[in-house]
């Protein structure tokens, strides 16, 4: 699912394409996609960048660099936790809504599709757009493996703004740290202790249990961001930062 390469890292073969676009396993989001919990989407953080998803993006358009990829990808997982099916009319986009229907137009040649967003990147230089093979081969762009776009969103919405950028998100969620998922509560328990401020929440409520393991919450991403990067560093690599429907400080 995720590509081998890391930061300006990339390659690409007329076969396989780009072999970059998702993030690196250090992308410090869940890892059991989607990103985004109920109307907003969750922040995410890639090779050191934060990027803030959208959950408004009426009115955006941009020109830019488009790559493609496929086969390498093939049957995995995108980031919306779809299939990807490299015959499919669909796209990675770093911060547009999953589902957002995309006209993308290949400025070399004029030839014009729609796709669906329900991935996330291209993280690799300042391509804006990385296309499935399908899109790819209807935009006579596989041979080249990049070319120059146009981008614009097909449902507008009221709350765009004017200058046909994203319009700004209002995080209404708190936000915390999952530091494990636990099948045994003593365990769970016993980790929840160890951070100090732990709760263990059960997951599963209609089969076997499963104990989630998280810190206190947080109203802003940064200051559980912060604590992620703590926890880390303390031995806790699995630790990622999840939304919560409502603030509990």
């Amino acid at each position: 699912m995720f590509a081998s390469c890391l930061g300006g890292c990339s390659t690409y073969s007329k076969e396989q394409g780009f072999q970059s676009s998702r993030p690196a396993p250090s992308a410090s989001f869940p890892k059991t996609a989607p990103y985004y919990t109920g109307e907003t989407s969750i922040p995410y953080r890639v090779d050191g960048k934060t990027y803030y998803p959208v959950a408004d993006a009426g009115g955006y358009s941009r020109e830019g660099i488009a790559s493609w990829y496929g086969p390498k990808f093939h049957g995995k997982k995108t980031s919306n936790g779809e299939v990807y099916d490299m015959y499919s009319l669909t796209a990675a986009h770093k911060t547009l809504p999953f589902n957002t229907k995309v006209r993308v137009t290949n400025k070399l040649n004029n030839r014009s599709i729609v796709v669906r967003i329900n991935d996330r990147g291209p993280f690799v230089g300042t391509r804006i757009i990385d296309l499935s093979y399908g899109a790819g081969l209807q935009l006579d762009m596989v041979e080249s493996g990049t070319v120059p776009v146009r981008i614009v969103v097909l449902r507008p919405a009221s709350s765009a703004s004017s200058s046909g950028k994203p319009a700004p998100v209002h995080y209404k969620q708190a936000f915390t740290v999952q530091v494990g998922v636990f099948k045994n509560l003593d365990n769970a328990r016993l980790m929840a202790r160890k951070l100090g401020d732990g709760q263990v929440i059960n997951v599963n409520q209609s089969g076997p249990p499963l104990y989630r393991v998280v810190t206190t919450a947080y109203n802003a991403f940064d200051r559980a961001q912060d604590r992620m990067d703590i926890l880390r560093r303390k031995g806790h690599n699995g630790a990622f930062v999840i939304a919560l429907p409502h603030p509990d400080n």
